[in-house]
């Protein structure tokens, strides 16, 4: 046989109110995350922007970078080059060069 349980009409309204009452709050805590999500992904889509904009700021700052390193190798260059132009041991007469290398040479 089958159990047919009986309900007054209070209690019907109450459990029915009870069902809507979760289901508004279901729905709240869905809509709520809808937000979240929404809200979220436009937050990420600033950061990569922001990112991308760093990360073509960080390449630009790395070629100007290469630009100065080359000068720089180029100065050096220079420096080393007419640092030996001014050197004193250009300046020596030949003969005292070779003086001073025959002295280094072994007595035989």
């Amino acid at each position: 046989m089958d159990c047919v349980a009986v309900v007054n009409t209070k209690q019907l309204d109450a459990i029915l109110c009870t069902m809507n009452f979760a289901n508004s709050l279901l729905e709240m805590e869905i809509n709520e995350a809808r937000t979240a999500l929404q809200r979220d992904g436009e937050e990420l889509l600033n950061i990569d922007s922001v990112v991308g904009s760093l990360q073509a700021e960080i390449e630009a700052i790395h070629m100007r970078m290469s630009v100065q390193q080359e000068k720089r190798w180029a100065v050096e260059t220079r420096i080393l080059q007419n640092g030996a132009r001014i050197n004193p041991m250009r300046f020596l007469p030949t003969e005292i060069l070779q003086q001073i290398f025959k002295s280094c040479l072994p007595n035989d």
